[in-house]
């Protein structure tokens, strides 16, 4: 959906979005001499004026600026008591306290509002594919070809204001990888059981509790959106997460659930227009989405990967927009790299490996590797970023419990292991992914003392359960 299409919405249906303020429009798109074009003016009960700016993406300071500039304007042309009013999908905090400083009035509308509203007055919003092409929405025409009346703009700064401005420090989801708005993909092989680990993640955020080795601020909204798994086993596998919790479930609306089986006559396919917008009618300012996974919710040809892929990276900046998280998840190939187009990783600002550890069987204790390729804005050698193991095993209380040891070591002493078994050192960096220099100290150390004494107080550690009174008999 587009600006444009908000703002006929607003202007058409003004008692739906503002229940007791009585508007009644008095104009829209009307420029002002050196200002610009106002977006809509409206009359209220009390004969104020209303001067009301919409914005399709999450408010900023500059608008402030910008709104006050046409107000100032309109009352140089003989109009009193002009209020200001700002719309947008996302105000946030930071901006809102600005906003109350400086007397604005704010509304968030989100999307969803505007496609019930839109659906209640059988509205076509021809951006997303009802009866128009999301091309021509893109390029700013309208079906019969035309231009649009509205051209877009782009907001410049100066750097000197710019370095001068006071903006919000990033807000975490999940502390260091997820940002608010922010995008990541967990990737991993097939099996075994990889689900337990993104549903323990939409469960931490849900309840605003630890995640593994990570922080989870506060807990927050999580759809979670399960494309292959039958509902059975899904609904198993959280009973499992919640005992493994101690038995506490999130409170209401916290983490809902979206699974195929579940559906009539609908699939929750994000490479369809409609598939998304199904998806997103679920979605607030502040949530969290989970894709679980990739492959199985965008049933896409070779072919058509890349055309697919843009589609689905816009949608995502648009949810961004909106004040939305979101995590992809997908499988990686038999090479253990990425499914799919290298350019998925660049939408992304964390990356999340998941590995099986070498010699694993199936059959055997669930463990992963779990190593962050890639945060954006963090340098890459924090102590929040170590790798680390992570088991479904048996805890102190002879119950299954979240068991997790620091992954270097394991790696040193498996490094030790095959370069006692005559593993050439080079194979072992490329097994392990230990630096070269790494290897080499720990083979001159096994020729010196004749057998394997790798100091890493670390790789002898007993893994430790997360919280002890986590379990599951």
């Amino acid at each position: 959906m587009n600006e444009k299409e908000m703002e006929d919405l607003i202007a058409k249906y003004p008692d739906d979005f503002f229940p007791h303020q009585e508007f009644v429009l008095l104009g829209r798109q009307e420029s002002l001499a050196g200002v610009g074009r106002f977006d809509l003016l409206f009359e209220d009960r009390f004969k104020s004026t209303i001067l009301m700016e919409l914005k399709a993406r999450a408010l900023k300071y500059e608008d402030a600026t910008q709104i006050a500039r046409y107000r100032d304007e309109l009352k140089r042309g003989g109009h009193e008591k002009v209020v200001m009013w700002l719309v947008a999908p996302q105000v946030p905090l930071s901006v809102r306290d600005f906003l109350d400083d400086k007397g604005i009035q704010y509304t968030e509308i989100n999307v969803a509002e505007f496609r019930r509203v839109a659906e209640r007055h059988d509205f076509v919003i021809t951006s997303e594919g009802r009866h128009g092409t999301p091309q021509a929405a893109a390029e700013g025409r309208s079906n019969d070809g035309s231009a649009d009346s509205r051209p877009a703009s782009l907001t410049t700064v100066d750097v000197r204001d710019f370095l001068e401005m006071t903006l919000p420090s990033p807000e975490y989801v999940v502390d260091p990888f997820l940002t608010v708005r922010g995008r990541s993909m967990i990737f991993s092989p097939r099996g075994p059981e990889k689900s337990y680990f993104t549903m323990q993640l939409a469960y931490s955020v849900a309840c605003g509790i630890p995640c593994f080795d990570w922080k989870v601020p506060r807990a927050r909204r999580v759809v979670y959106v399960d494309g292959e798994m039958h509902d059975t086993m899904l609904q198993q596998r959280q009973k499992d997460i919640v005992l493994l919790n101690g038995g506490r479930i999130p409170e209401p609306g916290y983490l809902r659930i979206i699974t195929c089986d579940l559906q009539k006559g609908v699939r929750p396919m994000i490479n369809s227009p409609q598939g998304r917008a199904l998806i997103q009618e679920h979605l607030s300012p502040d949530d969290l989405l989970i894709l679980d996974d990739l492959s199985a919710l965008s049933a896409s040809s070779d072919e058509k990967e890349t055309l697919d892929w843009a589609q689905i990276e816009d949608w995502a900046n648009d949810l961004s927009w909106n004040g939305i998280s979101i995590i992809f998840v997908n499988h990686s190939g038999k090479s253990g790299s990425r499914r799919g187009t290298s350019n998925r990783e660049d939408l992304m600002d964390g990356v999340l490996r998941l590995r099986l550890p070498v010699g694993h069987k199936q059959g055997e204790v669930l463990r992963w590797e779990v190593e962050l390729e890639k945060v954006r804005g963090r340098p890459p050698k924090l102590s929040h970023n170590r790798p680390f193991e992570i088991a479904l095993d048996l805890g102190p209380t002879g119950k299954r419990t979240w068991m997790m040891q620091p992954l270097r070591g394991l790696l040193k002493l498996r490094a030790e292991k095959m370069l006692i078994e005559g593993v050439k050192p080079g194979d072992v960096a490329v097994d392990t992914g230990l630096k070269r220099a790494t290897v080499y100290r720990i083979l001159r150390r096994i020729n010196t003392s004749g057998h394997g004494s790798e100091t890493d107080t670390s790789a002898g550690r007993v893994a430790q359960p997360l919280q002890r009174r986590n379990n599951l008999g």
